[in-house]
C-alpha cells in the first residue's frame, strides 16, 4: 500500500515490494537495449514512468531509443520531448541531460 510506504523513514522506502519490482524492470531495460530491442525496452520505460520511477533518467533513455529507432522529428518523438521537458526541472541536470539528448538549442 502507498500510504503505509509514504509512513516509512525515508531511508526505509526504497525497500518496498513495489520498487524492487522497478528495479529489476530497469536492469531489464538495459538488456532490451543491449539486444537492440529498443520499442520493447520503451514500453517497460513508459510503464515505469507512469509509475514515477525514475522519471528523468527514464525519459532520457526513451529519447535516446527513439533516435534509434530513427524517430527523432516524428510526433512520437515531439510528444516524448515535451513530456521530458515538462517533467524535468528547469536548470536541472536532468533536463540538460534531456536537451543533449534532444541535440537542439532549447
Amino acid at each position: 500500500d502507498a500510504n503505509y510506504v509514504a509512513s516509512l523513514p525515508s531511508w526505509l522506502q526504497g525497500f518496498d515490494a513495489g520498487n524492487r519490482l522497478a528495479g529489476a524492470a530497469w536492469h531489464g531495460v538495459g538488456f532490451r537495449q543491449k539486444d537492440k530491442k529498443y520499442a520493447e525496452a520503451n514500453e517497460v520505460l513508459r510503464a515505469l514512468m507512469k509509475h514515477g520511477y525514475r522519471r528523468a533518467a527514464c525519459h532520457e533513455r526513451l529519447l535516446i531509443n527513439l533516435k534509434h529507432l530513427g524517430l527523432k522529428d516524428t510526433v512520437e518523438w515531439t510528444q516524448a520531448l515535451a513530456d521530458a521537458r515538462r517533467d524535468c526541472g528547469a536548470g536541472t541536470v536532468a533536463l540538460w541531460k534531456v536537451e543533449a539528448t534532444a541535440g537542439d538549442k532549447k
